[in-house]
């Protein structure tokens, strides 16, 4: 089973261009394949096996794990994930600013009004400004499958 993934909305936006760059270290270039690259700034991230901030390993263990359940080529389970970032992306970007993942949930595009709040250390009332957030709400099959 697969554990769930936990990924910011920078991870998101950046995961085409993990297999199109190649990523420097301290110590020089890891190499010039995307597989390398990828690696490479996942393990800048803290994001992998062995890891404290994500347990699922990433998109590699997954698609590995559907390619050999659904008995396709990784390549071709690979290009299906970026197709479904790029359609869900499009599609909420777009006036109803939704997209609906069949059986786990659907991202919406929410906006926050403005509100006052409180600086925590100096209890000064500070004004934060409206501004556009994306939810992720899971189905409710998902969640039951997820808390039984």
């Amino acid at each position: 089973m697969i554990a769930p993934i936990k990924l910011s909305l920078e991870d998101v936006m950046n995961l085409e261009d993990e297999f199109s760059v190649t990523v420097g270290t301290p110590t020089g270039v890891l190499g010039s394949s995307p597989k390398k690259a990828a690696i490479g700034r996942s393990a800048r991230r803290g994001i992998g096996f062995g890891s404290s901030r994500a347990t699922s390993g990433g998109k590699t263990k997954i698609v590995s794990h559907i390619a050999e359940k659904v008995g396709t080529r990784k390549k071709t389970v690979a290009l299906f994930f970026n197709e479904l970032f790029k359609l869900a992306v499009r599609e909420a970007r777009g006036g109803a600013g939704k997209f609906v993942i069949p059986g786990i949930g659907r991202v919406v595009k929410a906006h926050r009004k403005a509100r006052l709040s409180s600086n925590p250390q100096t209890g000064e009332r500070i004004k934060i400004k409206a501004k556009t957030v994306v939810r992720l709400r899971p189905s409710k099959a998902f969640m039951d499958a997820i808390l039984k």
